[in-house]
């Protein structure tokens, strides 16, 4: 593999914290000497339980390790030919501290050492490749964080000058205003300040703190810094005020201090110095900064031990150049630094086709979507993590990849490059596609058709349910079902209230059985709470030759509940009919008789049903009656009639027949229906009515002759009464006696007015009635009719009155005797009626037109 050398050893170390792989490095005795963070995920074994030991005594069993082993052989045996020395890969279990075996996929390569050849293993979970992609995640960010402290502290001299970087960066970080490093002295062994301090920012207690603290001494447990190497782990004080072990207390109070925070620094498992930082305010434990610390004082740890990194450095090479994904490193003008063995394979091209080229030979020719996401990643030190997107190959074939990527920084902690980790993903995007599609087609299916489904598994809860059944059930969407048991949701209850048990339930038999199950009477419930009657079948789902759930398809029986009760309704009302309901056959034969015919006709029904009509037809008609299914199927009408019938004991009867057709389920005339009733005393009824019409309509006729015959003897003496009344009018006569003919006039004028109403009467009823339009003055017309009705009035102590509106017309022409008339009629009557109070005469206007006006009485 070419590398780049100035972003080598920071190329390894972030790629060693970014990988989501185990990786264990043995010696040449196949002793651990290197055990990653996702070792001890994965195995459940800390760093220092397990370096140093044979990995045949804890990680594998002996059949595994044989294997193991065998290869291991055959690699070394190869490794002085000239043939490829690409990783050696393979699959085994292995265990871990809970003696869990865990199924991974095994790569190795050796590397020579002083020693012999050394073995790097790359190790993944099978299992749990997912958990692994998520720790390679939060390793990218934790790496990104460490990034500026690992780079600070490799490059230092002495640790003095790496735990002044470290107190910089760490308070930079957190924002705490200070930081100091205490050295552990072996002997004595007494803890002393190294002198080493940083100050966010320049403080006015600075000197005071310095000064309080360089000529302190502590043994283990002595005062704070004590308790931290006695306990060899972080420690916290919320509050300072608060703690009375704490030896500067007071100060820190007057200064402003409350809380502390310190962790020691350990080389090979001892305290080789305490690091202590000050708030301002109070400090509670905060278990992220807890992993951050962690890996500080590691890496401070380190720098005692400088020379292990010159010993990690061809393990760290191994490590990238046996991985099964590519990785490579490009600096930030997007040169390609270093290619792996993986990026070879994955890509198609060779380390020396790619190291120094610009890296957008690997683009397609139009960007995927992410590219500008990606790209602003790099420019501003971004990690990225498992971002999909699309590469080319060599052979010019389009990829579909998961990339991941991380920053490189110098020592200095600036930017300079990228680290990329890329896995073929085209595989699995494919089988997803190709699942997804699948399972549009099923939804798509399930949805489509008309009848109502859901499935369940052993327990009873829903795996997925259709459009349908949502519909039928209530409920909005699948979300609202999936997961919930069904006989809860849909079957809890009989349907009279009763509860019906999960283990009576007729569903689950078939998961109990192995066999279907059909009811075609049940009841489900909606989500409202009502409930419904359903024909459901339930067939059970098989799996390995197992029951694995069943598939209920249901249908909503509430139409055919309601037409099976209207037909049983509708031959009710048939059968308990007075009129004969006649149901036959195109050929004739009877089919149906209800008791109205049983009544009407004298037969019984298994008497008539299978006999043809002529059973009760008379002879004489037998020929003449129509066909009525030839007549219908022909398309020519016929109406109701009335006809004929036989009884049983041979007497004649008349009916009124009502006739219509009967089609099957398809439309087809099957035959007719006829509704007959006897109407024998109808018909004797209506000769009767017509006798007495005409006798009645003979004697009305004599009547009208008499009234005009008698009308017209009567006006000669009336003319002869009207005429001298008049005559006596014209002598001189008091007033009094005038008032009296006058009177008297009037009243032979009214009785001559009734004589030609008796004559108008008598000509109406001849139809020779006709209106007499003359000119009169409607209030005179009035004022003579209230006259001639005041005698009365005054007699029943009433009082009589007419209002005329002022635009009523007075001088008028039409049938003013007739008018007269009337209102003597209608105020007549009112007067007749009425008790106490008064009667109005009031006359308006109802319509005006130019010629003509209507008026309202």
């Amino acid at each position: 593999m070419s590398v780049s050398k100035p972003s080598l050893e920071s190329t390894y170390r972030a790629l060693m914290r970014c990988s989501w792989d185990a990786i264990v490095a043995l010696d040449s005795r196949q002793c651990v000497v290197e055990w990653n963070r996702r070792a001890q995920e994965l195995f459940g074994w800390r760093r220092d339980e397990v370096l140093g030991r044979e990995v045949s005594r804890f990680l594998m069993s002996e059949a595994n390790y044989r294997q193991f082993d065998e290869r291991l052989q055959e690699a070394a045996a190869r490794s002085g030919s000239s043939t490829d020395g690409s990783p050696q890969r393979l699959q085994l279990v292995m265990k871990g501290s809970s003696g869990v075996e865990l199924p991974v996929e095994l790569a190795f390569e050796l590397v020579d050492s002083e020693s012999g050849k050394d073995c790097v293993i790359q190790i993944r979970d099978r299992s749990e490749m997912q958990a692994a992609k998520q720790q390679l995640t939060q390793q990218a960010l934790e790496a990104s964080l460490l990034h500026q402290i690992t780079m600070l502290a490799s490059s230092a001299d002495s640790f003095e000058e790496a735990a002044e970087n470290a107190l910089r960066i760490f308070c930079n970080l957190t924002g705490w205003p200070l930081g100091h490093v205490w050295i552990a002295h072996r002997d004595p062994a007494r803890l002393q300040s190294s002198g080493v301090w940083h100050f966010h920012k320049p403080v006015r207690y600075a000197q005071s703190l310095m000064s309080a603290t360089s000529d302190m001494s502590l043994g283990k447990g002595e005062g704070f810094p004590g308790r931290v190497w006695e306990n060899e782990q972080p420690l916290w004080i919320t509050d300072v005020r608060q703690d009375d072990s704490f030896i500067r207390r007071n100060g820190c109070a007057e200064w402003g201090l409350r809380g502390v925070f310190a962790f020691p620094v350990l080389v090979h498992s001892e305290v080789a110095a305490v690091i202590e930082f000050f708030a301002t305010s109070e400090m509670n434990p905060d278990p992220q900064l807890l992993l951050v610390v962690e890996a500080l004082r590691t890496q401070l740890g380190r720098v005692i031990e400088r020379q292990r990194w010159e010993e990690d450095r061809g393990r760290l090479a191994a490590i990238v150049e046996s991985s099964s994904d590519a990785i490579l490193a490009k600096s930030l003008d997007n040169v390609i630094l270093s290619w792996n063995e993986g990026s070879r394979r994955l890509y198609g091209y060779t380390a020396e086709e790619a190291v120094g080229r610009d890296a957008s030979f690997l683009l397609p020719a139009e960007p995927h979507g992410n590219e500008v996401k990606i790209v602003q990643a790099v420019r501003s030190g971004q990690n990225l993590s498992q971002i999909e997107t699309v590469r080319r190959h060599k052979d010019g074939t389009l990829m579909e990849i998961s990339l991941t990527i991380s920053p490189i920084q110098d020592t200095q902690g600036k930017l300079v490059g990228v680290a990329a980790i890329s896995r073929d993903i085209g595989p699995l995007k494919r089988s997803q596609r190709e699942v997804q599609e699948r399972e549009a087609r099923i939804r798509l299916l399930l949805d489509s058709t008309g009848q109502a489904m859901y499935g369940i598994d052993l327990e009873g809860n829903c795996t997925f349910c259709n459009r349908a059944c949502l519909e039928l059930l209530g409920y909005e969407s699948e979300a609202d079902l999936l997961g919930r048991n069904m006989h809860s949701v849909a079957h809890h209850s009989r349907r009279d209230g009763s509860v019906f048990s999960f283990q009576d339930c007729p569903v689950q038999q078939c998961i109990r059985t192995g066999e279907s199950t059909h009811s075609a009477d049940d009841f489900f419930w909606r989500a409202d709470g009502s409930s419904f009657p359903v024909a459901f079948w339930s067939s059970p789902i098989y799996h390995n030759g197992r029951v694995d759930g069943a598939v209920v398809v249901f249908d909503d029986m509430t139409g055919q509940r309601r037409a099976e009760q209207e037909r049983v309704r509708l031959a009710d009302i048939v059968d308990s009919s007075y009129d004969a309901i006649i149901g036959r056959s195109l050929d004739g034969t009877i089919v149906s008789w209800n008791r109205g015919a049983e009544r009407t006709y004298g037969y019984s029904a298994e008497e008539a049903i299978g006999r043809t009509i002529h059973l009760i037809l008379p002879r004489r008609l037998e020929i003449t009656e129509p066909n009525f299914a030839s007549l219908i199927r022909h398309g020519e009408p016929f109406q109701q009639f009335e006809t004929l019938r036989r009884r049983k004991d041979g007497s004649l009867i008349d009916v009124s027949l009502t006739v219509s057709p009967t089609f099957d389920v398809d439309g087809c005339l099957i035959g007719v229906s006829t509704i007959e009733r006897d109407i024998t005393q109808r018909k004797q009824r209506e000769q009767e009515l017509h006798s007495a019409k005409e006798a009645a309509e003979s004697a009305n006729r004599a009547k009208s002759e008499f009234l005009a015959n008698i009308s017209h003897e009567l006006r000669t003496p009336m003319n002869a009464m009207v005429g001298m009344v008049e005559l006596s009018l014209g002598e001189q006569i008091s007033p009094l006696v005038r008032d009296y003919l006058q009177t008297a006039s009037e009243s032979t004028q009214v009785l001559l007015s009734l004589v030609n109403d008796l004559l108008d009467f008598s000509r109406m009823e001849a139809g020779r009635f006709e209106i007499e339009p003359e000119p009169f003055h409607l209030r005179q017309l009035l004022d003579e009719a209230m006259r001639t009705l005041s005698l009365r009035a005054h007699e029943r102590g009433l009082e009589l009155a007419c209002y005329v509106e002022a635009d009523v017309p007075d001088h008028l022409e039409g049938d003013g005797r007739r008018l007269r008339q009337i209102v003597i009629n209608l105020a007549g009557n009112s007067i007749k009626f009425t008790e106490q109070g008064e009667v109005v005469v009031h006359v308006m206007v109802e319509r005006r037109d130019d010629d003509e006006v209507t008026l309202r009485l």
